[in-house]
């Protein structure tokens, strides 16, 4: 705003709504001072400065601003009517209805100082307390009827100017001081005793109208003035509580109460702001201390943790190109030492690779399981008849060795393939069944029976023996079965058995 710029100008330019509800206010606080009044209140009567000081000229040319029953009301009655009508001019942009607000006027007056206010600078947590305030104000400023005041008109300045302190404080509410922080009657010279729960008030003062404690938020900081030089020095007061009521002088009265603080030197620091206002807090500090009991010992610090120093050697200097691998006089390629980098990060290898510096070995892949052979059928032995002899057992088989491929002459040895064998011509000779022409040595005489159990069994030195033999077949019998053979020799100790006790019974 301009020096000396008139309201009227600051209603047509449209300036924010708090400036204008200040400037009234300015204004109201002069004509309370003046004796007898104005009673010629315009729009460019009030005038205000860069320095937001409002000054009231004396005469002017405009029309002044009337009540319904124009200049027979007295001067300070015109003066309060003049001032209610600016405002409604400034929110509503219009002129006055001379018959005063009705239910339906109210609220719109209501809708748009809302809607203006929150356009400009203003904390939005005291909006809606202020639009029905300056509802209330203008609804009886503006009344028709001129009597009984209250509830109609008012017929002094001093109850319309309380009115527009309430208003305009509510704009942007701030706290406007704090006094020091006082310790409880339980603190002897600053100092709280063992078990005593250290207790501060602290007054707090705020713009108009501003005595619920709800619309202030408030923050505590504890600062252990004892704690080692560049640690955190702050004090966790999770448990601290405070209670608030208002003072008689209006201001609000803030107790606080500690309870838990080890023994040791504090400095308690509060801080105040309004809700929502957007500005720097303001605190009060205070230092008290907490007596330990008798025999008490404090606890002992936390180590903290030191990093161990490491001087590098020559060995343990990394070069700053990688070393080649040498090899030694066996024929191992030797790696290089491993390196602290090395050391200090995990190593990985693929499956395959080599040892990684002596720390990882190489993977072994387990070995394929071998194919199950079917294990024999167990041959029961048949007892032999007398009338029937037993054939002869067929000679085994003897291994026959094969020439390797490149001698073999594959015209001579060409075998058809037979069922169950492979037939792809990869597999070359390897399963080519044995044939009389690779058989380059005679069979060796063996003992009968050898062929069933596949064991060798010692030759005969001179000529074989011919026809059959009752003892070989037993023999081979027995070799065959098991169960025969345990059997035999059950029968065998049987009958010596029996003939002990014939020899004993014809001796007796």
């Amino acid at each position: 705003m301009d020096t000396g710029t008139a309201l009227d100008f600051i209603l047509t330019e449209g300036e924010p709504l708090g400036d204008v509800i200040a400037a009234v206010r300015d204004a109201a606080r002069l004509l309370e001072t003046m004796s007898g009044g104005h009673g010629a209140i315009t729009p460019s009567t009030i005038r205000v400065g860069d320095d937001r000081q409002v000054t009231l000229a004396t005469e002017c040319d405009d029309t002044p601003l009337l009540p319904p029953e124009g200049a027979r009301a007295p001067a300070t009655q015109r003066d309060t009517w003049a001032l209610c009508a600016l405002l409604y001019q400034a929110t509503m942009g219009r002129e006055v209805p001379t018959t005063g607000l009705d239910r339906v006027g109210i609220a719109a007056l209501k809708d748009r100082a809302l809607e203006r206010l929150g356009d400009e600078p203003s904390n939005p947590r005291f909006r809606s307390r202020l639009t029905d305030r300056l509802g209330t104000t203008l609804n009886r400023g503006l009344s028709a009827e001129n009597e009984p005041s209250p509830p109609f008109r008012f017929h002094d300045m001093a109850s319309l100017r309380e009115r527009l302190e309430d208003i305009a404080a509510l704009v942007d509410p701030a706290v406007e001081d704090v006094g020091r922080m006082l310790l409880s009657s339980q603190a002897h010279d600053g100092v709280f005793a063992h078990g005593t729960a250290p207790s501060f008030s602290v007054n707090v003062g705020c713009t108009r109208g501003q005595s619920d404690h709800e619309d202030l938020v408030t923050g505590l900081q504890l600062v252990d003035l004892d704690a080692p030089e560049g640690s955190d020095a702050r004090v966790s007061i999770s448990e601290a509580t405070f209670d608030a009521r208002t003072h008689p002088s209006g201001r609000l009265r803030f107790g606080f109460t500690l309870p838990g603080l080890s023994p040791g030197r504090y400095r308690l620091t509060a801080a105040f702001a309004v809700r929502d206002a957007g500005q720097q807090p303001i605190t009060a500090s205070g230092d008290f201390q907490v007596r330990p009991p008798p025999g008490y010992v404090p606890p002992a610090p936390a180590p903290s943790a030191v990093p161990i120093s490491f001087t590098a050697t020559d060995d343990d200097k990394s070069p700053e190109t990688e070393p080649e691998p040498t090899d030694d006089e066996f024929g191992a390629t030797e790696q290089p030492a491993p390196t602290d980098a090395d050391l200090a990060l995990p190593r990985q290898t693929d499956p395959g690779g080599e040892l990684i510096e002596g720390m990882f070995p190489k993977p072994i892949a387990p070995p394929p399981p071998r194919p199950q052979e079917p294990a024999p059928a167990p041959v029961v032995a048949q007892p032999a008849s007398p009338a029937e002899p037993s054939p002869p057992a067929p000679a085994p088989l003897a291994a026959v060795p094969t020439a390797p491929p490149s001698s073999i002459d594959e015209s001579a040895h060409t075998v058809p393939s037979s069922p169950g064998l492979p037939t792809d011509p990869s597999w070359g000779d390897s399963w080519m069944q044995p044939s009389q022409d690779f058989v380059d040595e005679p069979v060796p005489d063996l003992l009968p029976g050898s062929m069933d159990r596949g064991e060798d069994l010692p030759t005969w030195e001179g000529e074989r023996p011919s026809g059959p033999n009752p003892l070989d077949r037993l023999l081979a019998a027995l070799r065959r079965d098991s169960y025969t053979a345990v059997a035999g020799a059950i029968a065998l100790a049987f009958v010596l058995l029996l003939a002990m006790l014939a020899l004993t019974k014809a001796c007796s």
